[in-house]
């Protein structure tokens, strides 16, 4: 069940370049469980929504009864920005663990749109950093090796020194983000392990810095 309470926004723990067009407006949180829905396809678009915490999954039916994977919003990311213009929402939306969320009303924000100029200028640049990375994301499921493609995901997903992530759901959610099997995903993964391009404790990636792979590779030759 989502829990929803009412605030203002809080502009000093924002990214600014991310949330400075919503400065001001009145926000609702609300938390979702692991596969509660956020919408569906084809409902009233009212809301915008930005992830705080956990992971949401956007989801379209294909015509055989597949589900097609469109994006999978993460921390700092909005979801529905593309239904501010629409009357209805375009795809289906998923917590894909327990995830918290502010819930940022579309009617107040075209509202703010047109009394200010720069807040319009603002979500427009936001839009267009989202549209470099989904071409970056359109650019790497087009990798055919497997192997490439998990790691090359891995590196966008991975941050610190060593770059490490932790992988929220499960692989094999993260094999239908990357548009491959579950079964190439763990043959990807464990390619990577044995040639020492990572390292994986628990829900934990770890990426070893390409020096220290190569030597651990001639090791195990």
């Amino acid at each position: 069940m989502a829990h929803r309470a009412h605030a203002s926004y809080d502009r000093d723990h924002m990214t600014p370049n991310t949330f400075a067009f919503a400065a001001g407006l009145p926000y609702r949180r609300k938390v979702l469980e692991a596969s509660e829905a956020l919408f569906f396809k084809g409902q009233r678009a009212t809301n915008l929504f930005y992830v705080e915490q956990g992971s949401v999954r956007l989801m379209r039916t294909l015509e055989d009864g597949r589900a097609a994977v469109m994006h999978v919003a993460r921390p700092c990311e909005w979801i529905a920005e593309s239904s501010v213009f629409s009357e209805v929402y375009h795809c289906d939306a998923f917590a894909e663990v327990q995830t918290k969320l502010l819930s940022v009303s579309k009617s107040s924000l075209l509202k703010q749109f047109r009394a200010d100029p720069e807040k319009c200028m603002q979500f427009a640049e936001m839009l267009a950093g989202q549209l470099r990375a989904l071409r970056g994301t359109h650019e790497m499921v087009r990798i055919r090796r497997a192997d490439e493609r998990l790691m090359r995901w891995l590196q966008l997903q991975a941050s610190g020194e060593p770059p490490t992530l932790r992988i929220q759901g499960t692989w094999t959610q993260v094999a239908d983000e990357l548009a491959m099997t579950r079964e190439a995903l763990y043959r990807a993964l464990s390619h990577l392990r044995k040639c020492g391009a990572v390292t994986v404790c628990e829900d934990q990636v770890t990426l070893v810095p390409q020096s220290s792979a190569v030597r651990r590779k001639r090791r195990t030759a």
